[in-house]
Formats: C-alpha cells, structure tokens, sequence
C-alpha cells in the first residue's frame, strides 16, 4: 500500500498523496482518542471529502483541510458527528506522516454528547 502512496505523490504531486492516505481510512477504519474518557472513539463508517491542501513553505508540512462525516461508537454509546477537520502533516523518511493524527479536531477539541432518540451526537463546545 505504501508504494501505492508514493507513486500517486509521482504522479499528482503531494496533495494527491495526502488526500489518498485520508481516503484509505475510509476502508481501513478510524480510532481516535477522546481527552477525558478511556476508550477510543471508533468509527463504524467515516467519509472525507471537501478537500483544500496547503503546502508549507519547504514542501515538508502541509495541512489538509476537509469535511469528516463520521458514525461510530465511544464504548457502548452510539456517535455521529459532521464537520470541519484539520491534519497536519510532515515529510519525513520519504513520506507524509500525520503530526497529531488524522482527526486532530476530534481528537483534542472538547465536545458535548447530545442524546436525539436512542442515539448521542457531537457537537462541538465553545471554548
């Protein structure tokens, strides 16, 4: 699969690159911790799209801009979320690397569970 990356950053430059390694957890899955609780937030189904690219000064960084569609579960509760999400990334041994992970807004923003029905959605808190 890596080769698969290298030669899509040959061919279409490194936006393309880093918008594939997004897509392929779309297949692959998505855990990301929680600050505050004990399980990871797992996702049952996530889809990325709406993507902007900026490339740091060097061309060794860059940040993805995109839209995260996401339903999953923090333990037995069920989670479904929609929004703006942001991932850094470097160069480094001949491929990007996230710095902080691939959903650094889910990851490390505080949010509030809301309870509609039999399931629980995210929203973000205002800080």
């Amino acid at each position: 699969m890596l080769l698969a990356y290298r030669l899509i950053g040959v061919a279409a430059g490194p936006e393309a690159e880093l918008i594939a390694l997004l897509r392929q957890t779309e297949r692959d899955g998505l855990r990301l911790s929680i600050p505050g609780t004990n399980a990871p937030l797992v996702s049952r189904s996530h889809h990325f799209d709406r993507f902007s690219v900026r490339l740091g000064p060097n061309g060794d960084t860059a940040e993805v801009a995109c839209t995260l569609d996401f339903t999953g579960k923090l333990d037995a509760t069920e989670v479904s979320s929609v929004g703006l999400e942001r991932a850094a990334f470097e160069y480094r041994d001949g491929r990007w690397r996230p710095v902080a992970g691939l959903a650094e807004r889910r990851g490390t923003r505080r949010f509030v569970l809301q309870r509609q029905g039999n399931k629980f959605l995210f929203s973000e808190s205002i800080l």
